[in-house]
Formats: C-alpha cells, sequence, structure tokens
C-alpha cells in the first residue's frame, strides 16, 4: 500500500575527528522513501517542484564541491525519457537500499549500501561507467515512544571509482578524488533515519517521496577506527533499548 504522509529523516553524526579534519561530506534531500517486502531504498526524485537537491564537498587535502539539482528539467527530463539511473545515468544519481531481516514487533536489523553517481562527461551515451561514491551501511530498525520508524548504524568500506581518470562531476563543479590524503576505504560516521507517521514494517509496503540525508566521512586510522566502531556499535545498542 502506498502511506499518505510519511516524513523521512536521515541524520549523520560523527564519531570521531573534529570538523577540520573531515575528508568529505554529502547531503541530498526531497529523496523517495520506499519499503517493498523486505528492502527499503531512498533515491533521488526529479521535476520542477519535487526534484531532489543534494551536493559533494571535500574538504581536505583540497577544497571542492559539486552540485547536484534534479529540479532543473535540463539535469533530468534525458534520463528520465530513456528510464535510465545508475551507471547509465547522464545527469548523475543517488541510492541507498538496505536489506531487512530478523523483523519482529518491535525491531529489524538491516544492511546495505549507498551510491552517489557524477554527472557523465563520456557523451551519450557514456562510454564508460560513471565516478561513484559508495559504502556499507549496517544497523537496526526500532519503533520509538512517539511511534515513529529509527534506524541507526555505521558507514563503512567507503570509497570511490574513477573509471576515466576525471573529477567527480556534478551539474555544477567537481571535486578531484585523485589529490593525496588518506586513501580509501574510510569509515568513522553513524548514520541515524528516522520515519515518521508510517506503519512498522510488518504492517505492509509504503512510498512517498520527502526526506533527506546528510553524512560526514572522516578518515580514520586503522587502529584508531575499531575502537570507534565498537564505541559506535555500543552506543547504537543503548540508544536502540533507551
Amino acid at each position: 500500500m502506498k502511506a499518505k504522509l510519511i516524513i523521512l529523516t536521515l541524520a549523520v553524526c560523527t564519531i570521531a575527528a573534529p570538523a577540520q579534519a573531515d575528508l568529505f561530506t554529502f547531503g541530498f534531500n526531497n529523496l523517495n522513501a520506499d519499503y517493498s517486502g523486505t528492502t527499503f531504498t531512498a533515491t533521488k526524485t526529479t521535476g520542477s517542484t519535487s526534484g531532489t537537491i543534494g551536493s559533494v564537498t571535500r574538504w581536505v587535502p583540497i577544497a571542492g564541491q559539486a552540485k547536484f539539482d534534479w529540479s532543473v528539467a535540463a539535469n533530468y527530463l534525458a534520463d528520465q525519457t530513456a528510464g535510465i539511473s545508475g551507471n547509465t545515468s547522464l545527469q548523475g544519481d543517488f541510492q541507498i537500499s538496505m536489506a531487512l531481516s530478523n523483523i519482529t514487533p518491535t525491531g529489524a536489523d538491516a544492511t546495505g549500501s549507498f551510491t552517489i553517481w557524477d554527472v557523465s562527461d563520456n557523451g551519450s551515451p557514456p562510454a564508460a561507467p560513471a565516478d561513484t561514491i559508495y559504502g556499507d551501511i549496517g544497523g537496526n530498525w526500532w519503533k520509538d515512544a512517539t511511534g515513529a520508524l529509527k534506524f541507526a548504524g555505521l558507514l563503512s568500506n567507503v570509497g570511490y571509482t574513477d573509471p576515466v581518470a576525471g573529477n567527480f562531476d556534478g551539474h555544477v563543479g567537481a571535486i578531484d578524488f585523485a589529490v593525496g590524503g588518506s586513501p580509501p576505504p574510510w569509515a568513522g560516521s553513524i548514520i541515524q533515519l528516522t520515519v515518521t507517521s508510517a506503519p512498522w514494517f510488518t504492517a505492509g509496503d509504503f512510498n512517498v517521496d520527502g526526506g533527506g540525508v546528510q553524512a560526514t566521512i572522516v578518515p580514520v586510522p586503522g587502529a584508531i577506527l575499531l575502537g570507534i566502531l565498537g564505541l559506535g556499535a555500543a552506543g547504537i545498542k543503548l540508544r536502540k533499548y533507551a
């Protein structure tokens, strides 16, 4: 069934390193939230009044920003008409996907991933797959005292692909990930997601436009990261049962 009103909020807080050590951040709004069977997805929307707007911003060692705006017709009509997305998109794409398991009346486990595809600079159709930023997500869903559905988990194995050795391009601006700095994979963030005015997953499917995601990626040395992830996992369990 299609829920009439669902508000989706995804907030990400760093669990290590001050802001000046952030490697890069990304954020997108007006996403489509969908639950079907055992899978939850959040993807970009297109349209003059509801299209997703967002950006990827690199802070160190060299600053840059790739801005995306799928509310502008020129930035989505070609893909929308052709029905293409992901690596085949000319205008970039965004997706979070999670598989839910162990669904009970009060909780559920979830593992999945996110991917950001850049705007193609290789012609139409693109001569090579888009550049991507990607990573894994793992954590738990539960229902809080207000009835809101909440997910908390960790981002891990965050990295990027660059098939043609170019910049990560937005509709406006680009980022050079080839410059020196901490190499991938990266981790060190907690992702928290909330869906309000929605039924629990055992009640059936839902689909709605709205919501957003904000994330901060921090380069963390391996030895420190193990401790951070342990503390983060403990924090998630405490919040779950609080």
